[in-house]
């Protein structure tokens, strides 16, 4: 069976963003709603109010509140769909739109009367499974190569000066099916996290042997209490009381990290950190030249972003090419890199022509998240429910909350109990810094009272108005303005870099 998805113009650009096995004008006299058929999977059986319950009902009120302009026939893509069901104990928010504008004060004080969470408790089920959304293609005219910055030369020619990893790296770039059997492989990898987590048991491994040296236990009972329903990804609620904030959790993963890094030859001088955002004409050549970056969790949402989520990502898609065939798994870590940066995917809609860096296009854009929620017509009502959501992690933002909410349930606990303390000890220092802005004295606040502070502001980055993706570097109570002088003795100047002073390097006691 052909499903039907509409591109259609609220009056804010909102497009459906696939591509089409057919294209077909509609007009309302021409289909009725009962010709159309839909992928009944995407819709929640919930009697919510202001959740569309049916297909039956998404189509009634499509016709009755836009005007289409165009509907896409496609044909869903045959594979595999993994799932595992997951049950959690969550709160759910109860305004898609918390936090939209709201200063430091006005945080406080909302984290007082506690009105934008439920208060309730609720046991809940969901499947972790690939995304939903159709994957976009990628075909010989989706891909570019920005020859200008990599050993990209005549095939004919000698190769008597390159290294062994650039004859790999030139072979792939010169024979398009197997680049194109590569970013097809990596997307379908990134897509579904069952996947992620599979090729993340190296690194899981190495994380435990970690923890046993440093004499630390996993815990048996979780140390989050509850979870949160947020907008289009879960954030972690509370810790569980009896549970000790482990406060080298982010240094224990970040050691871990840059020992199987150097080992490839990256991060030599150690681990860089972007305090704030990076223009992409200096991170991207930064990246190719052999650099993988942590993000600060104290500027902007970088605290639901992950700040160790692109390196943790590259450790799986390393793996995943070892698995691969030949000349493919014989591409080195470095020059893995090289690639992501100045290979491009490329694709035109509505008669302009867009391009991304493999790096944006597989493992750093929302587009999943975003498509899965703009296919419904309410979509921030939509972006509070579970069944909602995309699971796919392309987006950083989903994976680090699937591995900071879920990672035990994935098979990494203790990737799970590094990132989930790690998490709440960012969330403090946010706390410290929103109360500084609020004028609030610290000393007399409980425990308690912090702790609803602290959901209070996850909430509002969760709920901001500017997209799920925004890394916007102002506007965020409690977050860090990159723009002042950033005194913090755990990061030192990063040698040979000119970008506003933000690119830093990790350092250790």
């Amino acid at each position: 069976m052909q499903y039907i998805h509409y591109s259609w113009n609220r009056g804010d650009s909102d497009f459906e963003r696939f591509s089409p096995v057919q294209s077909v004008d509609i007009e309302e006299d021409t289909y009725s709603p009962s010709e159309i058929s839909f992928d009944s999977g995407n819709f929640a059986s919930d009697s919510s109010e202001g959740r569309i319950k049916s297909p039956e009902q998404w189509q009634a009120h499509a016709f009755n509140a836009i005007s289409l302009s165009h509907a896409t026939l496609y044909q869903p893509e045959k594979k595999q769909c993994s799932k595992r069901t997951v049950t959690y104990a969550s709160r759910a928010l109860t305004d898609p739109h918390f936090g939209k504008g709201l200063k430091a004060k006005e945080i406080y004080q909302a984290a007082s009367e506690d009105s934008f969470i439920s208060t309730e408790i609720e046991e809940n089920m969901i499947y972790l499974s690939p995304s939903k959304t159709p994957r976009p293609p990628v075909e010989d005219a989706n891909l570019s190569v920005d020859s200008d910055n990599l050993h990209y030369q005549d095939p004919k020619a000698l190769f008597t000066n390159f290294t062994q990893d650039e004859r790999v790296l030139n072979e792939i770039l010169y024979n398009r099916p197997q680049l194109l059997t590569l970013v097809r492989n990596l997307l379908q990898i990134v897509s579904d996290p069952l996947k992620v987590a599979e090729y993340l048991q190296p690194l899981e491994r190495k994380v435990k042997e970690r923890l046993e040296k440093t004499q630390i236990s996993l815990p048996t009972t979780p140390d989050v209490a509850y979870l949160i329903e947020g907008k289009g990804a879960f954030i972690p609620g509370t810790q569980r009381e009896g549970s000790h904030l482990l406060d080298l959790a982010d240094e224990i993963l970040s050691t871990v990290l840059l020992q199987e890094e150097q080992a490839f030859g990256i991060n030599l001088e150690g681990t860089p950190v972007y305090c704030g955002s990076v223009e992409a004409e200096v991170s991207n050549p930064f990246v190719a030249a052999g650099h993988l970056f942590m993000d600060n969790p104290l500027f902007s949402r970088m605290s639901l972003h992950g700040p160790q989520s692109h390196r943790i990502m590259f450790q799986a898609i390393k793996e995943a090419i070892k698995q691969m065939d030949a000349p493919l798994k014989d591409l080195h870590p470095k020059q893995l890199l090289n690639l992501l940066i100045n290979v491009h995917y490329q694709w035109t809609e509505f008669g302009t022509t867009y391009s991304k860096v493999l790096w944006t296009f597989l493992i750093d854009t929302v587009d999943d998240a975003r498509n899965a929620l703009e296919s419904n017509l309410d979509s921030d009502e939509f972006a509070l429910y579970p069944e909602n959501y995309s699971y796919s992690c392309r987006s950083p933002f989903v994976f680090s909350s699937l591995l900071t909410c879920f990672g035990t349930q994935l098979g990494l606990p203790a990737l799970h109990h590094l990132l989930l303390h790690a998490h709440f000890k960012t969330r403090s220092e946010l706390v410290n810094n929103l109360l500084v802005e609020a004028e609030v004295p610290q000393e007399t606040l409980t425990d308690e009272e912090r702790a609803r502070i602290g959901l209070a502001l996850i909430a509002a980055y969760q709920c901001n108005e500017r997209g799920l993706g925004d890394i916007s570097d102002d506007g965020y109570p409690g977050a860090l303005d990159p723009t002042q002088n950033f005194n913090d003795p755990r990061y030192t100047t990063y040698p040979k870099t000119s970008a506003l002073d933000r690119i830093k390097i990790h350092v250790y006691d």
